[in-house]
């Protein structure tokens, strides 16, 4: 990981603190219906989604209209560094604390492949609008969707939309950068 990439992680995780919690709550309400309303969404039977976490856009309005809308739900279940599986699930009370701290699906439910997702909806530190993505800098999406013909939308907070980011060949571009604005 570079020193840049690192430091600017740090830097975008000190600007979060400083945000008006208020802001997490509309922003990501705004992000869910762009997702949702978005025809890589509305087209797609298999969706590969993140959950969550504390100060990101939040996705379980997403999950739920996936649900709703009878669509494949897929969600990440990490292992070693940097491979994550995609495994189905049908609704959200499967899940167990990962080794992050991330819920994910256990052990028990198989992985898919990855060739049945159409879409997957990724979470970011900081993205520019043309599809570069900050990540949280273990490269686990990074991996799973390079060389795969996947919708690749990023749900990023406008405070975090910047005008360039750092970025090498390892990282994979996304189609699409929603956000509230």
């Amino acid at each position: 990981m570079s020193e840049e990439k690192r430091n600017l992680r740090k830097e975008i995780r000190e600007k979060l603190l400083k945000l008006d919690p208020a802001y997490f709550v509309s922003a990501s309400s705004v992000i869910s219906s762009n997702c949702i309303k978005d025809p890589a969404f509305t087209n797609a039977r298999h969706i590969f989604i993140y959950l969550s976490q504390k100060n990101e856009p939040d996705t379980s309005a997403i999950i739920k209209a996936a649900f709703s809308a009878k669509k494949h739900v897929y969600v990440p279940r990490c292992h070693e560094k940097p491979y994550m599986d995609a495994v189905e699930i049908k609704d959200l009370s499967c899940l167990l604390p990962g080794p992050y701290g991330i819920p994910e699906p256990p052990a028990s439910f198989p992985a898919a492949s990855p060739s049945l997702i159409d879409t997957a909806i990724v979470p970011c530190v900081a993205a520019t609008i043309d599809g570069v993505r900050l990540g949280h800098g273990c490269a686990y999406y990074d991996h799973f969707l390079r060389g795969r013909e996947i919708n690749k939308i990023a749900l990023c907070f406008g405070e975090l939309l910047l005008p360039s980011l750092p970025h090498d060949d390892l990282d994979v571009i996304m189609d699409k950068v929603l956000t509230e604005l």
